[in-house]
């Protein structure tokens, strides 16, 4: 463990002005501790203490996002304490309220998020977007993770042809912001990543009931349901629930957006499994699933994700939907750039040169209650092979613009991306 801070700092800056007595030092680190220096006065570091900056109710402040990167943001008194701090859910505002009584150390009010006026919609990085009518007013509104471990509703008070999105809202779970994050324990890739969540969801009617509820895999690998208790116009979600398979969790690779919708009258849950294959699940009740079985090729092999171990695995993105309009449900999947659908040796978007994470759909060539898949077919617009980065994309297929079926793509740099239907192709690579 740094003495500065676990995992090193990230960045620094000096506060000033008349009301504290000498400037200081603050600092943050990749976890988002934040932190001041005290006792700087003489020649020596050894008499340097390092102390939490706090809030107004005197609790340590822990920046929400990874990488806290702060500038001092000078005030019109022309002092220089309030901040101004990044990191990997954006960028946010802390408020200089003086030193406490106590310990003389600097208070800042709670923070709150900077707006960029006309700026993109915009929630953290590895967006991971859903278009649906979240509130029941009729028009199509955005639900989201990021790698933040944040779930957003980007509320659309435009038309579904001319939408026009507010700012993220966070949703909540049982009274509070839903935020994970990995810990010490739930990342593979180990603590470094305890402070990312990689919040996939996917927007449900899951319990069959009229009202939209959310399933999720995250970046602990765990698959839970938030059951909505609410309304249709006024959504509630219940706090998360664990999806059991055989009396244990379901297990699986971390990252996957479920693939969760009806097939044949019945709710499927399709994600991948231990072995990175791609797997369906059936619904047994709003907890419980039962096995589907791997899906299958139509030349009967399996459907891996990538040749990738450890950290490498997962991250796959699954929708179904009807792209064909021929009654039988395909699936859209977002890859990450080292994805080998459907096999390690020459799968896709891996083997196109290591282009970069691609959207991919797989036709449906079997039945809804039985299907069978055809080669990884890969997104193309007007012509051109679409490519989106290095960790991850997350395509959803929506009427939002109108014209028929189009697609939303987020992406690792958190924007999303909207595709016009009549401009995409999907085309099978050369093997």
């Amino acid at each position: 463990m740094e003495e500065g801070g676990l995992f090193g700092i990230f960045s620094l800056g000096i506060i000033q002005s008349e009301e504290l007595e000498t400037a200081k030092l603050l600092y943050g680190t990749k976890l988002g501790g934040f932190f001041v220096l005290q006792g700087a006065t003489t020649d020596s570091l050894l008499n340097v203490v390092k102390k939490p900056v706090i809030s107004e109710n005197g609790v340590a402040i822990r920046h929400p996002a990874v990488w806290m990167n702060m500038l001092v943001y000078p005030s019109l008194d022309g002092s220089a304490v309030d901040l101004i701090a990044s990191g990997e859910g954006g960028m946010f505002y802390y408020k200089f309220q003086g030193l406490d009584d106590k310990n003389r150390q600097p208070v800042y009010r709670e923070l709150m998020e900077v707006q960029q006026e006309s700026a993109k919609l915009y929630k953290g990085s590895l967006i991971v977007p859903n278009v649906v009518d979240w509130n029941g007013n009729g028009t199509l509104d955005i639900v989201a993770g990021n790698a933040a471990g944040d779930l957003v509703f980007f509320e659309n008070h435009g038309t579904n042809e001319a939408p026009e999105f507010a700012p993220a809202v966070h949703l909540e779970s049982g009274g509070e912001p839903v935020l994970i994050k990995g810990g010490y324990r739930g990342s593979i890739q180990g603590p470094p990543e305890a402070h990312w969540g990689y919040t996939s969801p996917t927007v449900v009617d899951w319990n069959q009931n009229g009202l939209l509820d959310i399933v999720m895999n995250d970046a602990r690998g765990m698959h839970t349901v938030y059951i909505n208790v609410g309304t249709r116009t006024e959504p509630k979600l219940s706090l998360p629930k664990s999806l059991y398979l055989e009396s244990l969790h379901l297990a699986g690779t971390w990252r996957t957006r479920p693939g969760a919708g009806l097939l044949d009258e019945r709710m499927a849950y399709i994600t991948l499994d231990t072995d990175d294959d791609v797997h369906l699940y059936w619904q047994h009740d709003k907890y419980n699933l039962e096995d589907g079985g791997k899906l299958l090729m139509e030349n009967g092999e399996t459907i891996n994700a990538n040749f990738l171990k450890a950290g490498g695995k997962g991250r796959a993105k699954f929708e179904l939907v009807d792209w064909d309009g021929n009654g039988k449900i395909d699936l859209l999947i977002g890859t990450p750039r080292h994805a080998t659908f459907p096999e390690p040796e020459r799968g896709v978007p891996w083997s196109m040169n290591r282009a970069g994470a691609a959207v991919l759909l797989l036709r449906n060539v079997g039945t809804n209650s039985q299907p069978v898949y055809e080669y990884p077919a890969v997104m193309h617009f007007k012509g051109k092979p679409m490519h989106f980065g290095q960790h991850a994309c997350s395509p959803t297929a929506t009427t939002l613009g109108g014209g028929g079926l189009n697609i939303l793509v987020g992406t690792e740099t958190g924007e999303m991306i909207f595709f016009r239907g009549d401009d995409i192709s999907f085309i099978q690579p050369d093997r």
